[in-house]
């Protein structure tokens, strides 16, 4: 009789090995299709974090305003002669708009604009501020 309870446990123990294997198995595979789907969700992960300051700045439109702009647009859209909106901007030269946008020398600029002093040009400002006081003064009086 006990030859048979061993015989009978340990088909039992097999069984559960074999259950234990496939189970395992099954485990592994749910483990490397996760791993998977999240290497795919990645880049969407991280295009929502970068969404953060937009959702953030559209969260601060005021819609009651914006609606009324909208609605100020289309009132004075009706008026717009597209017919002539639609030549100007076929006549437009795009390609010597390009060629002066490429032809700026952008270094240049910038280095001319290092070079002004802000200090003397505020200076300046506040002289010709003053010069004109003076002389809406001066017109005030001579206007009497």
């Amino acid at each position: 009789m006990e030859n048979k309870d061993y015989e009978k446990l340990a088909k039992t123990l097999k069984f559960t090995q074999l259950c234990c294997g496939i189970s395992s198995l099954l485990t592994g595979a749910l483990i490397v299709t996760l791993v998977v789907i999240f290497m795919q969700f990645k880049p969407v992960l991280e295009f929502v974090d970068t969404l953060g300051p937009a959702v953030e700045n559209v969260s601060k439109i005021d819609v009651a305003s914006a609606n009324k702009a909208l609605q100020i647009f289309n009132q004075e859209a009706v008026n717009i002669d597209w017919k002539q909106v639609s030549t100007t901007v076929n006549t437009l030269d795009v390609k010597a708009i390009n060629q002066a946008v490429n032809d700026l020398d952008v270094v240049e600029l910038n280095e001319k604009l290092a070079a002004i002093d802000v200090d003397e040009l505020n200076k300046s400002l506040e002289n010709l501020n003053a010069a004109a006081e003076t002389l809406k003064k001066l017109s005030v009086l001579f206007n009497r």
